[in-house]
């Protein structure tokens, strides 16, 4: 009940970073953008478009990183719908999945600690 009042009670930018920086932290437990995609259908619906906004942030950040680093470490196979990327063994998926999410990580703090910047 609190983040709605939060939510609620903010200013337009702090909605935005609020539901950018849930999305980011939701991606490390859950990282499955169908379940974004649900999120977003229940807050358009409700047509609270900062939240949607916040969440489309944090989901372009976290499909350009992945795309950046799969791209750096491995082979990619494209056609008209998908792209596919190869690994040479399954440690490096591992290793490159790890980077995204100390990426991730760092974003999050970054954007907490510039947030709190703000207001002090």
């Amino acid at each position: 009940m609190w983040l709605r009042d939060i939510y609620n009670n903010a200013p337009v930018d702090d909605v935005v970073h609020y539901s950018y920086v849930t999305t980011l932290t939701v991606w490390l437990i859950a990282n499955d953008f169908d379940i974004f995609n649900d999120v977003l259908r229940e807050f358009e619906d409700k047509e609270d478009y900062q939240v949607c906004h916040g969440i489309h942030l944090g989901m372009r950040f976290i499909e350009e990183l992945m795309d950046q680093k799969f791209k750096e470490h491995s082979e990619v196979t494209e056609d008209m719908s998908e792209t596919t990327y190869l690994f040479d063994n399954e440690n490096k998926y591992k290793e490159v999945s790890k980077e995204i999410f100390i990426k991730v990580i760092v974003e999050i703090y970054e954007a907490q600690v510039g947030g709190y910047k703000k207001t002090n």
